[in-house]
């Protein structure tokens, strides 16, 4: 009897200890994708905000987000703290994520999320719960040429690896392996609305382009990282672009819309004679995206800023399927001070951009409370 207690003793030792190592890996792991996205060197950067160019509706976006003195301040990142409920099978449940998303060329974003297996759980700390959870971490990084998309049971048990790389060189436009990067580079650029000086086009890093017939909708469309232009016409996969609608009253956007890669897993025929062995295999399609806006309010620094966030699929009958509702509880903004002008410039990826006139000064963070 002694004996099969210590066994007990000592398995549950040596799991909870393996799943600390587990947890500690995945902590060091998302850590060092943040630095990397923070750190990475700035390909452009200015303080010009001329949207004479832009079409109507776009101008009036930036009049009312933007406080007057809009050329004062760049935001360079953002972070997040969010809270909300993701579709999970068939039930709504909890996550909470802590996300950063970068506002300065080459854009980027990474997204930690832990997310309850557990629909009927009330969400209360939820990254410290003992129930059972799901890490999930959704990243575009290194100067927005790498994808990744992973999942972990509970911390210890990879169900999800995926990362998705655009080389140098590369004209594979219809290789299924850049399915994963174009995903994410149609998230941040949904995201974008979040920090909204990412989205002028003197960042080098979108394009605005009217609607034929279109007053409050248009295209937005994100420049290629590789080469700060946008995707040539033999890179169809890498052209990523939305369509962006305002309302009509108050200049902000509501929703965007776009074709975005949609991952399906199919059964091999073998699972139907051994369906516990059952292999899977995913298959990619286009399927139309939605993303939603709401409840904006004006926080410190003048900015007008989107707080509640919903995302969603438009099945076959052409209605929208949502499958993500998040709220902004807390965001930490990374942004020049409004005193030092800058000169516009662009150098190479593996060095830190020289101004003509003067060097940026350090980044500031400012904490924008929320009611």
């Amino acid at each position: 009897m002694k004996l099969v207690t210590a066994s007990i003793i000592i398995t549950l030792a040596f799991a909870v200890a393996w799943t600390r190592h587990r947890v500690n890996q995945w902590e060091s792991w998302t850590g060092n994708l943040m630095d990397n996205l923070v750190e990475h060197p700035i390909l452009r950067w200015t303080t010009n905000s001329d949207t004479a160019d832009l079409p109507n509706v776009v101008r009036k976006y930036f009049q009312a987000v933007l406080p007057s003195e809009s050329t004062a301040t760049i935001i360079h990142s953002v972070s997040i703290h969010q809270e909300g409920h993701f579709m999970f099978g068939s039930s709504w449940v909890p996550f909470e994520a802590d996300q950063i998303i970068r506002a300065v060329s080459p854009p980027g974003f990474v997204w930690d999320a832990t997310i309850s297996m557990t629909p009927r759980f009330q969400q209360k700390d939820l990254q410290k719960s003992l129930l059972p959870t799901m890490q999930v971490c959704d990243a575009l990084v290194d100067g927005g040429k790498r994808a990744y998309l992973r999942a972990a049971l509970v911390n210890v048990f990879d169900s999800i690896d995926a990362k998705s790389t655009i080389e140098e060189e590369d004209d594979k436009s219809a290789d299924e392996d850049q399915f994963l990067w174009v995903g994410e580079a149609m998230r941040w650029l949904a995201e974008a609305a979040i920090v909204p000086t990412a989205l002028l086009p003197e960042q080098g890093m979108v394009q605005w382009h009217p609607l034929a017939g279109e007053e409050y909708r248009v295209a937005l469309t994100l420049n290629d990282p590789r080469t700060g232009e946008l995707q040539s016409s033999n890179r169809h996969v890498l052209s990523v672009q939305l369509q962006v609608e305002f309302d009509p009253d108050t200049g902000f956007i509501t929703q965007v819309t776009g074709n975005r890669p949609y991952e399906r897993e199919v059964l091999d025929q073998q699972g139907d004679l051994f369906p516990i062995f059952t292999r899977k295999r995913t298959s990619w399609e286009w399927r139309k995206w939605v993303g939603r806006f709401s409840n904006y309010e004006r926080v410190a620094g003048g900015m007008s800023i989107p707080r509640t966030l919903q995302a969603g699929w438009v099945n076959d009958d052409g209605e929208i399927e949502l499958y993500f509702k998040g709220h902004n509880e807390a965001l930490v903004y990374s942004m020049t001070p409004t005193t030092t002008r800058f000169t516009s410039y662009q150098t190479k990826a593996d060095t830190f951009p020289q101004p003509e006139v003067e060097v940026p000064p350090a980044v500031i963070e400012e904490e924008i409370a929320l009611s």
